[in-house]
């Protein structure tokens, strides 16, 4: 796979996760019922929203607005061409950006991916919640979510992961340069031993500095307690996805795959690192 078509998978997936996202939201009804010259306006412009009947308030009628609508108008007004010349000017600056500055490109990148992350699993969060107690509410998942947690988590990615994983995968490759089943497995076996343990540790402090809650012994308590779960939970998902890189990503692109991939799997990270952390016995 050469490197514009890995780009173009990979970047094209992650448009895939946001549009999905987005097609899973409630349905909308306008809000608002438009004058005859407005609408006749709107009806022109728009069909996004959609108002019939005549002329006056007492004889128009709403017509839903659906996420399904507003995707297919969308992709109605989109050249295939236009988003295909997009995304391999995308990617030809990413991977221009990879070669003049690579950390900070994987930092940069990581610190975006790992925010979203958080915004996803706290979103979960509410929804089990809202679930459990019945509660409603009218505002979006957004507006509610800590954002401060969310920065804690993108410093993880920009801070943490991003130099890290620059370092991890040039050493590894030196040590390892080749593609057969057993270097593939050597270096998937050394990044869940030696690699995934301390990005686990790090979430955790920093769930835990978000939250006021930084001691030293705290942060050994909530090692003890959730990493052997995160870690397990891990080797469910990470195996697979490093044969993928290992076996077929060129090795600058592999931190920008695991990003995304990581994507999912972040999102699990983030509800461990947030878990109530037990009390401490005293004696």
């Amino acid at each position: 796979m050469n490197s514009r078509s890995f780009l173009g998978v990979t970047l094209g997936f992650f448009l895939v996760l946001v549009v999905e996202s987005l097609s899973l939201k409630p349905p909308l009804r306008a809000p608002l019922r438009p004058s005859a010259g407005s609408r006749q306006v709107l009806a022109r412009h728009s069909n996004l929203f959609l108002v019939r009947g005549g002329d006056t308030e007492e004889e128009m009628t709403e017509v839903p607005i659906t996420s399904g609508n507003i995707n297919n108008r969308i992709m109605s007004v989109l050249d295939p061409s236009a988003v295909t010349g997009a995304l391999v000017a995308l990617g030809t600056f990413y991977s221009n950006s990879l070669e003049s500055a690579p950390v900070l490109t994987k930092s940069v990148t990581a610190a975006v991916l790992f925010g979203i992350s958080d915004q996803l699993a706290q979103g979960l969060e509410i929804q089990r919640n809202r679930a459990k107690t019945g509660e409603t509410s009218s505002k979006p998942l957004v507006a509610i979510t800590n954002k401060k947690r969310s920065v804690f988590s993108a410093l993880v990615g920009l801070l943490y992961f991003g130099p890290m994983a620059h370092l991890w995968y040039g050493w590894i490759f030196k040590t390892f340069p080749g593609k057969s089943m057993l270097s593939i497995l050597q270096k998937a076996a050394l990044g869940q031993f030696f690699f995934a343990p301390p990005l686990f540790c790090v979430f955790f402090a920093a769930a835990l500095l978000q939250n006021g809650q930084f001691t030293l012994t705290n942060w050994i308590s909530k090692i003890r307690q959730d990493l052997i779960k995160g870690w397990l939970g891990g080797l469910g998902f990470w195996p697979f996805i490093n044969y993928i890189s290992y076996g077929y990503v060129p090795p600058k692109y592999i931190p920008l795959f695991i990003n995304v991939m990581g994507l999912i799997f972040n999102i699990y990270v983030s509800l461990i690192a947030n878990l109530k952390q037990d009390k401490p016995k005293t004696s």
